[in-house]
């Protein structure tokens, strides 16, 4: 995987590994960046503000941590938060919560790691903008 690694680089640095897939998510002006390798493990860098990483602490990263799990199957980072999808089909968000944004029915407490979010396993998929989170579900009836 090839990643330009943060503003003021000229050209792409090469990213460790040859089992990233195509799920990971991450844009424009993020702090964070976030990909699923292909083993379902879950790999996060970057400025780790309000722990956006999910490492449980606020330290910053310049290349792939990888989070605790093997069933991560999806990814979406914004600036300083993030969520994911396993492949039980659950949703996981971390990182900054100033206005609810991680759907845990609190606002201003920051979560460092990941925490599932409801009961619901018909999440299919996740995409981040703007400190919020857009997820899909498989209507019930066909889960």
């Amino acid at each position: 995987m090839e990643l330009t690694a943060g503003k003021g680089l000229s050209s792409p640095r090469q990213i460790p590994g040859t089992t990233w897939s195509t799920t990971g998510r991450g844009a424009g002006d993020n702090a964070l960046m976030g990909w699923v390798k292909t083993d379902g493990t879950l790999w996060m860098w970057g400025k780790n503000e309000s722990g956006g990483m999910g490492t449980n602490n606020l330290v910053a990263y310049s290349s792939p941590t990888q989070i605790p799990g093997t069933t991560w199957k999806q990814v979406a980072t914004s600036r300083y938060s993030a969520g994911a999808i396993k492949t039980d089909g659950t949703l996981w968000t971390w990182g900054e919560n100033q206005q609810g944004e991680l759907g845990h029915n609190r606002r201003s407490v920051s979560i460092s790691s990941p925490v599932q979010v409801g009961s619901a396993t018909n999440y299919v998929s996740i995409a981040a903008s703007g400190g919020r989170f857009w997820t899909f579900r498989k209507p019930v009836s066909m889960v």
